[in-house]
């Protein structure tokens, strides 16, 4: 597999050649060639004050997964050091009648704080397509990086 850098203005990540970028606004949607799911980035404005907690951030992510209650997590990633400061965890939705598989991120990098999540029906978060775009949108919100400030 294959990695390339791609940039996207303000910041830049490695992703493998079979992702589809669609930069939309204030944030960027993937989907690779296999269209299991489906990755949302979300870039947050870069925070002057100190460092946000992992708390914070892991409260922040789940507002903007859904408006509604969330399950409880599971598949937790609490952070093991402040340099970069990255989390996730995994949620399962129920909307429009369906249920749904949501893995989300935080990274915390150089006072730049970027969301991500990935989400794909329940029925198929466990195959092994979907097993391998979740690898993939890891090993891509870990490989961001924001321009100097």
């Amino acid at each position: 597999m294959e990695w390339v850098r791609i940039s996207f203005g303000t910041f830049s990540l490695k992703t493998t050649r079979e992702w589809q970028f669609f930069p939309i606004e204030r944030f960027i949607l993937a989907r690779p060639d296999t269209r299991v799911g489906l990755l949302k980035i979300s870039p947050a404005e870069n925070s002057p004050q100190l460092s946000p907690s992992a708390d914070d951030l892991f409260r922040s992510m789940e507002k903007l997964i859904a408006a509604t209650p969330l399950s409880a997590p599971f598949d937790v990633r609490k952070p093991q050091s402040n340099d970069p400061l990255f989390g996730a965890a995994s949620y399962k939705i129920h909307s429009n009648q369906q249920d749904f598989f949501t893995r989300a991120w935080f990274l915390s990098r150089d006072r730049h704080i970027t969301f991500a999540t990935y989400g794909c029906p329940w029925a198929t978060y466990q195959t092994d397509a979907a097993q391998r775009e979740i690898y993939q949108c890891e090993q891509m919100v870990l490989s961001i990086r924001h321009e100097a400030s």
